[in-house]
């Protein structure tokens, strides 16, 4: 230890002192704190190509335990169908017309409810042979949910669709409305 106003040269080594050595004076063969950073930063740097391909590595891992089979889904039974339908208030007439109804991807789409900002919904499906049946949800926005229940027979198909529309500060629990659909297949 130098003696009181000895102004003493001191050498640094790539280990940070120990708290033993800050107590007995002894620290000139450890890295002084301010440096620990910029050793410490120097490290990682050397470090982040090996961090790079541990990242790509493990986004390859999730995406391919996301998909157990490891392969794409298979097309559904309803996917590349194509109905065009009527639908209206349950007990009354149909107040929409022309509606374009497309299964495609796992996902249901009607054309007649983009106007309203609803999306695509995947949708699952039942049953076998001539008859299918089908439950999906589409949501928008600014309009609320439909939820949808069909079954298709052949070219045909049919069901209803409960409108939960979004509350508003008016409105804040609204009244669910079912609709029912029929159609046939766009020829």
């Amino acid at each position: 230890m130098p003696a009181a106003g000895e102004i003493r040269k001191t050498t640094y080594s790539a280990r940070p002192a120990t708290a033993q050595e800050y107590a007995t004076g002894t620290q000139d063969r450890a890295l002084h704190p301010a440096c620990v950073y910029f050793t410490w930063k120097t490290n990682i740097m050397k470090l982040a190509p090996s961090i790079s391909k541990i990242c790509v590595a493990l986004v390859v891992l999730v995406a391919i335990g996301s998909n157990p089979g490891g392969a794409l889904a298979a097309p559904g039974p309803l996917d590349g169908k194509v109905f065009i339908a009527d639908a209206g208030v349950t007990g009354k007439a149909a107040d929409e017309e022309d509606d374009v109804i497309t299964f495609a991807n796992g996902t249901f789409h009607s054309s007649i409810c983009d106007q309203w900002g609803y999306n695509k919904g995947e949708y699952t499906e039942s049953g076998a042979g001539d008859a299918l049946s089908f439950e999906v949800e589409t949501v928008s926005e600014k309009d609320g949910r439909l939820r949808w229940k069909g079954v298709i027979k052949g070219d045909a198909i049919e069901g209803s669709f409960i409108h939960l529309r979004k509350p508003s500060f008016f409105r804040p629990n609204r009244d669910p409305v079912e609709h029912w659909f029929k159609g046939k297949v766009k020829s």
